[in-house]
């Protein structure tokens, strides 16, 4: 993992914390200790974070597809905060089989609407799907046989594909499944 790298996160959640909070600190270790010091609220502030917010631009206007999109935003962001609170791997990959599971989930259920109202790039989308699902199966199993740990590189690849497909993929069923009658 580069210096930069962990840095993007570092400062991310500095400047998070930092917002939340009246702390004037620059490292990481201050923060923790202030916050433990001066917080009257029992609650740690870093499970309060989140990786990922959801924004308007990434809805399809579907409400089903837009609630289970927020839905694998959640679990990657639980996927990120219980790699900061350094929980046990086994509780990492049952997080991770949550989100691998829910994903296939959802990807079932836009491509049942694709299938329905016959989606012109149906195939295209359902070759993106594919490959998400096998380049997160083979993680998982390399996290299983103990090849690699789940980390903040499968976080961003997390976040980078997820963010993606919305932002772009998504969008192009957008006027399919409303001209069909989804709302």
């Amino acid at each position: 993992m580069t210096s930069s790298y962990l840095k993007k996160y570092f400062e991310r959640d500095r400047q998070r914390i930092y917002e939340h909070t009246n702390f004037k600190s620059n490292t990481k270790t201050d923060v923790i200790i202030e916050i433990k010091e001066k917080s009257l609220n029992p609650i740690d502030p870093f499970k309060e974070l989140m990786l990922m917010d959801w924004k308007d631009e990434y809805s399809v206007e579907v409400n089903e597809i837009d609630e289970q999109h927020k839905k694998i935003f959640l679990l990657i962001n639980d996927l990120y905060n219980a790699i900061q609170e350094m929980n046990t791997k086994e509780k990492l990959k049952e997080i991770l089989e949550n989100l691998i599971d829910y994903a296939i989930y959802h990807f079932n259920t836009e491509e049942k609407y694709f299938d329905k109202f016959k989606f012109e790039l149906t195939s295209e989308h359902k070759q993106e799907h594919n490959q998400f699902k096998k380049k997160i199966s083979d993680m998982n199993e390399k996290i299983n046989n103990n090849e690699i740990q789940i980390s903040f590189e499968l976080i961003d690849f997390l976040e980078d594909w997820i963010i993606d497909h919305v932002t772009d993929s998504d969008q192009k069923y957008k006027n399919c499944l409303k001209k069909n009658g989804l709302k």
